[in-house]
């Protein structure tokens, strides 16, 4: 079965009590579906740092698939590729410039 590796960077590390961990996951499903099997895993605490509570990922969340960012609605719905890598970010601050016009989170 296909794995993803995700790592929990910066202050995550702390919130979560982990650096990083492994999942294994069925073909076809996305990253959005990933994240809300992450939320039901963790619980509470992971879903407060992730998600509104609509379950929209928060504004302050950066994710990078692959050494890329997210950064629209519709790459959150593209399938994972066997082995790949997603990082979790939890910023602070406003991307430099103020308001990040197409931004998935904005």
């Amino acid at each position: 079965m296909p794995t993803v590796r995700i790592r929990y960077l910066g202050s995550l590390q702390r919130t979560l009590g982990r650096v990083e961990e492994e999942i294994e996951f069925t073909p076809g499903t996305t990253t959005q579906a990933l994240l809300s099997l992450l939320a039901d895993r963790h619980g509470e605490t992971w879903k407060k740092c992730f998600l509104t509570p609509e379950d929209k990922v928060r504004p302050s969340v950066q994710l990078i698939l692959n050494d890329t960012m997210i950064m629209k609605p519709a790459e959150l719905e593209r399938p994972l590729e066997e082995s790949c890598q997603l990082c979790l970010v939890v910023g602070i601050y406003p991307l430099e410039g103020g308001e990040a016009e197409g931004i998935l989170w904005g």
